[in-house]
């Protein structure tokens, strides 16, 4: 066990000449394809956009291609074994945030929904039930079209209304 340790540690630091902590731009990837590398193994390409590009047969293995964009790219017999992949931290800790953004704005709305379907039901008032099954046609309507068209149209229909 300790042989393969030593063994793996040697493989983290070297690597011909490219070391886990070499960040490479996509322009000089595509540099050195097209010169006929194709050994792009434990390099950093974080955040870098080869939509469309040609890298058939190319080794991204144990790379960092966390936020990398290959969208369309030709990759053919490419291997990207072990190779860390997943959004980068920046656009987590923003999608996280529209998560919660969202799940607000969602109690909001459940909120209204619930205020409306009391007034519905409120037989004191024949008003507050007329106002009530109005609003909540308002609100069917409204998440009906932003569903099936989107927001700027369900936007424009609530605003019509």
């Amino acid at each position: 066990m300790s042989f393969s340790l030593r063994t793996e540690a040697r493989r983290t630091i070297y690597l011909g000449d490219k070391r886990e902590t070499d960040r490479m731009k996509a322009s000089e990837v595509l540099n050195r394809y097209a010169a006929g590398e194709r050994n792009f193994r434990r390099v950093s390409l974080r955040g870098q956009s080869f939509k469309g590009k040609d890298l058939k047969g190319a080794d991204f293995s144990e790379a960092d291609i966390r936020g990398a964009n290959f969208t369309n790219a030709n990759l053919r017999g490419t291997k990207f074994s072990s190779a860390k992949a997943g959004l980068q931290k920046r656009w987590a800790i923003v999608l996280m945030i529209a998560v919660w953004l969202f799940s607000g704005i969602s109690g909001i709305f459940l909120s209204l929904i619930s205020f409306f379907v009391a007034y519905t039901f409120d037989s004191s008032s024949t008003e507050n039930q007329i106002a009530g099954w109005v609003l909540l046609v308002v609100l069917i309507v409204f998440f009906f079209i932003t569903i099936r068209q989107g927001i700027v149209a369900g936007l424009e229909a609530g605003a019509f209304a």
